[in-house]
């Protein structure tokens, strides 16, 4: 039997993105009245499997699911056979941003990206903070009226950071006021979470996580200034990129705009430290979502190429974007970091997921995955042109 994942269509959700509708499009661009058929249908939501399954589907909305026999299907019916391959449900990634680099060209809101999601099977993302929020709003109303192909998007508006700032375009908060002002626009607009970033602290945060839960907004973050502890007993409701950015643990004196050393000291933490493990106790007792986006860390390993079948990705990108990649994936290591060092922080990284979840605490699976496009073409300078 050829087990191959084929998402066709959704059947759950999680409760770390919010449910939004979706809004009625044009009735041509709507699919019809179907049924698809596969080797199994695997329902994590009811842990059970269904054999030789049928799938009804009209309108895209989702009918019966069943076994042969089970559903009755027309003789004049649509039926769209998958074979020996399963049907999964659709998958979600809790942090997947719509800004990326296609050569030396940045593009804010690239179009191309639902769809490459979508082929992979994603349905649902939480898109962790915007570089042009209303360019993202602009492709998501395309999306939901059906003019473009792509899964549900969550959108968290601009970062809310404060100076220095760590990454040169965004535009950082002085103030509470500047913050809850900024919060408030987001909420307008249609953002469901807002985004706090490596510099935010202190009462700032504070007045933003307190205005985004009165608008019933989630607070996603990625920390730098304040620890994971300390974020959680301010409110913050999911925490990510797990030991790549915890400050929990850490010695002083630095910060994650000296990414290289950062590794390192990622590479040498000691995730038995008791401050850490009362950190994951906290998370798990409150339900704050962690999401560590392993693969960021895998992407800069030696064998990425290979391990992530890049070559069969090729014929999808121009050459300029291809030529980024291999630079990237085949070059050496950016300067200050080797080989081993990245090799061990993203191993600390996944002994911080094993610990996280024989914790209790709730684990997503967000990517990040626009490391490889957003690097510029030398490898060796890509975190200084970046940051600066």
């Amino acid at each position: 039997m050829r087990v191959v994942s084929v998402v066709a269509v959704a059947l759950l959700m999680i409760g770390s993105l919010e449910r939004r509708p979706a809004k009625a499009g044009p009735e041509e661009s709507r699919p019809g009245h179907l049924f698809f058929k596969c080797r199994r249908v695997i329902n994590p939501s009811e842990g059970r499997t269904i054999p030789d399954a049928i799938i009804e589907v009209n309108g895209g909305k989702i009918l019966n699911v069943g076994g042969k026999g089970e559903i009755p299907i027309p003789l004049d019916a649509k039926v769209i056979d998958f074979g020996e391959k399963y049907i999964i449900p659709g998958l979600i990634d809790t942090h997947g941003h719509l800004y990326s680099r296609t050569g030396r060209e940045l593009r804010k809101t690239n179009p191309l990206l639902p769809a490459f999601y979508l082929a992979a099977g994603v349905t649902a993302i939480g898109n962790p903070g915007s570089m042009d929020f209303a360019g993202d709003l602009a492709l998501r109303e395309r999306i939901d009226s059906g003019q473009l192909p792509g899964p549900r998007y969550s959108l968290a508006g601009e970062y809310i950071e404060m100076a220095p700032k760590m990454i040169c375009w965004m535009n950082p908060v002085r103030t509470a006021d500047e913050a809850r002002a900024m919060v408030d626009v987001a909420a307008t607009r249609g953002a469901t979470a807002i985004k706090i970033y490596a510099g935010a602290h202190g009462d700032v945060m504070q007045a933003a996580i307190d205005r985004a839960h009165e608008h019933s907004m989630r607070v996603w973050a990625h920390l730098g200034a304040v620890t994971f502890q300390r974020a959680m007993d301010m409110g913050v409701d999911q925490l990510f990129h797990g030991a790549l950015a915890m400050p929990d643990g850490r010695r002083s004196g630095f910060t994650q705009k000296d990414f290289a050393q950062w590794t390192y000291e990622t590479a040498t933490l000691d995730l038995a430290d008791p401050t850490i493990q009362a950190m994951l106790r906290t998370a798990a007792t409150r339900k704050v979502v962690l999401t560590p986006t392993a693969v960021v860390a895998e992407a800069t390993e030696r064998g990425a190429y290979e391990r992530h079948h890049m070559d069969e990705q090729k014929p999808f990108y121009t050459r300029e974007a291809w030529r980024t990649i291999e630079v990237y994936l085949k070059g050496p290591a950016p300067a200050g970091f080797s080989a081993e060092v990245v090799a061990q922080a993203k191993n600390k990284n996944l002994e911080f997921i094993r610990r996280a979840r024989v914790g209790g605490c709730l684990l997503s699976t967000g990517t990040d995955y626009v490391l490889l496009t957003m690097l510029p073409w030398d490898r060796s300078e890509s975190w200084r042109q970046f940051r600066s």
